[in-house]
Order: C-alpha cells, then structure tokens, then sequence
C-alpha cells in the first residue's frame, strides 16, 4: 500500500511540501512512496504548453529520475491523463492490503486545463476513498472565491 507522491511540475528533492509530507505520512504508515509522473495527452495538447515545457519537464524528470537511481529509486512515468492512469495503478495495486491510501502532489495554479484535471483527480479520488492532499507552495492558491479576504488567509 504505498503512498503516492504525484509530481505534476515540482521535480524537486529538496524543500518539496508534498514530497516531505508523503515521506512522513509513509514513515507513519510503515510504507513507500511511489512517485509518479503522468505524461498527460491533454496538458500536451493544450494551447499553453510550447515545445519549451515540454523539453523543461523532460529535461526536470529525467534529472530527478538519475537522482533517485542512485538510491535505488525511480518514478513511475505513465503515459495517460491523470484520472486514466491513477485509475490503471489503482486497478493494479489493488490486490495488495489496502491499495493507494493516499497521494500527495503540490497544488498547481496554472491554466483551465490542470484545474479541470485537478477537480477531475479529487473527484476520483473520493469515490474510492483515497485522500488526496495537495499542498500549497507558494502565495498563490485556488480556488479561491474571494480575493479580498486573501490577507486573512
């Protein structure tokens, strides 16, 4: 049952909230965490990304990916949209104990595109029971229905 760390866009080892958060939800559980990263046909398509994300991402991956093989880790790179692929490891990591307990990505502020998708996981991940915790990383949030009360925040 391990605990999933979702790397959307933060490819970071070091001073990463949801990755923190993920290895200590797995030290409490007695688990791992799996990383994994979906290569999205969608966030591919959509207007936003150029040739230049696409290659940062490649770029950020695979320097993360070499990193943890020296460890004796890697990510899991899924060629899916997100619900898709979460569902795929759901289905396969299903016969252990207790499945996905829970995932861990950092809360993207982006486009319509990653906030749909976003709903799109959250809403997945409640129909089967699977926490999923999206932590903030910057001043920046959504959703947000007031702006003006922001400060409060």
């Amino acid at each position: 049952m391990p605990i999933l760390w979702w790397l959307k866009q933060d490819f970071r080892l070091a001073d990463n909230p949801a990755l923190r958060a993920a290895l200590a939800e797995a030290e409490t559980r007695r688990t791992t965490v799996l990383p994994v990263f979906c290569v999205e046909p969608t966030i591919l398509q959509a207007e936003e990304t150029g040739p230049l994300h696409v290659a940062a991402w490649a770029e950020a991956l695979a320097d993360l990916r070499a990193r943890l093989r020296t460890h004796g880790g890697d990510v899991l790179v899924l060629h899916a949209d997100a619900v898709e692929a979460l569902e795929q490891l759901r289905e396969a990591l299903s016969s252990e104990a207790s499945g996905i307990v829970s995932i861990h990505a950092h809360e993207e502020y982006g486009s319509d595109v990653t906030f749909t998708r976003d709903k799109a996981v959250r809403r997945w991940a409640k129909a089967y029971g699977i926490a999923l915790h999206e932590h903030r990383q910057t001043g920046v949030f959504r959703p947000l229905r007031d702006r003006d009360a922001r400060t409060k925040r």
